[in-house]
């Protein structure tokens, strides 16, 4: 734990997040891989080394070439048969790539630039705040919703909370005395 402008903080949450959706992303990315590799290398090695002993015999035997052209069609009918999977998971894998790069743009950006610039928001004023097991969140009073759970409890109703500013994961807060904060005028301020 750390001090941020007098507020005990915890800054492992940033780079905890981040290291998880990188995990996630990369084995999404590995895992699309993987399924056009089986998908594009559907040969049958059997098939294969047959054909290769046919082209060898068809040179001399006519009954050779004659099952050499007979597989061949057979492997250019199921070739435009598979035509149409295929262009399926070719369009899947592109959608698995537009995902990361969202997730990418979207989730792990602001999380490390937050992390790497100290981008925190210190907000001073009326809270609310949500102790949700499975996602605990503050609702500040202007609206911003800030993600993460702290020291605060759902009784509390003023606050300090320091964020960050762009993913906007809660990285502490303390809790004001009402009698103390009528005194003060609400106050965000941006470090």
């Amino acid at each position: 734990m750390s001090i941020y402008k007098g507020v005990s903080i915890s800054e492992y949450r940033l780079p905890v997040m981040y290291v998880i959706y990188i995990f996630l992303a990369v084995a999404l990315v590995v895992a699309a891989l993987f399924l056009l590799y089986q998908i594009l290398s559907d040969r049958n090695k059997k098939t294969i080394q047959r054909i290769k002993k046919l082209r060898k015999k068809a040179e001399n035997d006519e009954q050779s070439a004659k099952q050499l052209t007979k597989m061949e069609r057979k492997i250019k009918r199921q070739k435009k048969k598979k035509r149409g999977v295929i262009t399926f998971y070719i369009f899947l894998f592109v959608l698995v790539l537009g995902y990361e790069m969202f997730i990418i743009i979207g989730w792990i950006a602001p999380l490390v630039t937050d992390h790497v610039v100290k981008d925190y928001v210190v907000y001073t004023g009326e809270i609310k705040v949500c102790d949700n097991f499975k996602s605990p969140y503050i609702e500040l009073e202007d609206g911003t919703i800030v993600r993460g759970g702290t020291n605060l409890t759902e009784e509390d109703t003023y606050g300090t909370v320091v964020y960050s500013r762009r993913s906007k994961i809660a990285l502490g807060g303390t809790k004001i005395n009402r009698h103390l904060f009528c005194q003060r005028t609400p106050e965000k301020t941006l470090v």
